[in-house]
């Protein structure tokens, strides 16, 4: 809105927590008791994940983090989570926020075989996990999140096949997957904008194509890399038209 669009919001993925599982709560007792050299958190999600089984296994709302591990965190976002519970954060990438990103901010700070957590979604690829590994570290992946897909409105679906949405914003690989499934068909006059290129490939990969593609992975960034593309037209709906 603030810069002259007016969004169409359209979930294509929703969150189902696995506070239950006994994994990440055995994965969350392993850190609270120090365990662990470095916690790699891939996004915002995971990282509120964890926090709140470790919150669950202290019986308070407060973190207790253990002194002795690190955190690398994606992004900023990801990072605020942490620091916004008192948690610091050790290592993020410049502006490659991805797993491989992630990667290439953690493996000059680890040290020998160092043993890592990583609370992930269970769909997320293996990128992180297998570069760590590779290097010859030891990592230690639970899902700390399930994504279940979100039915996309059928009258927003009628417009993104009639042409009538200008940018369709595509804010991950599962929400790639999604669009891919719900709206296989998108107009040409309409751009499909990928927050980074994970979210591209997912696209291609899918048989839609990928018209923007974000240098930074970010909210802002991608709405900076829609701003450098041509303005869009003013597309009138159907019922508008002469």
């Amino acid at each position: 809105r603030q810069r002259g669009g007016e969004p169409t919001i359209a979930p294509l993925t929703a969150l189902a927590p696995a506070s239950g599982s006994a994994a990440l709560r055995d994965a969350a007792m392993r850190l609270a008791a120090g365990r662990y050299d470095w916690l790699a958190v891939t996004s915002a999600n995971g990282a509120e994940a964890i926090l709140a089984v470790l919150g669950t296994i202290a019986g308070t709302t407060a973190v207790a983090f253990p002194a002795r591990t690190r955190v690398a965190a994606v992004g900023p976002a990801t990072a605020r989570v942490f620091e916004s519970n008192g948690v610091p954060v050790d290592a993020t990438p410049d502006r490659l926020f991805s797993g491989r990103g992630l990667v290439a901010a953690l493996l000059p700070r680890l040290r020998r075989r160092a043993r890592v957590l990583l609370p992930i979604s269970e769909i997320a690829d293996t990128t992180v996990e297998t570069a760590l590994r590779a290097a010859g570290h030891s990592v230690d992946r639970v899902t700390a999140y399930l994504t279940v897909p979100a039915e996309l409105p059928p009258a927003i679906a009628a417009d993104i096949a009639a042409g009538c949405i200008d940018a369709i914003l595509v804010m991950s690989g599962s929400a790639a997957a999604q669009l891919a499934r719900q709206a296989p068909t998108i107009s040409r006059r309409t751009r499909v904008a990928a927050i980074g290129e994970p979210a591209a490939r997912s696209l291609r990969a899918r048989g839609l194509r990928a018209d923007v593609v974000a240098r930074t992975h970010t909210g802002a960034g991608l709405l900076d890399a829609l701003a450098r593309t041509a303005a869009p037209h003013p597309i009138p709906r159907p019922e508008e038209s002469e």
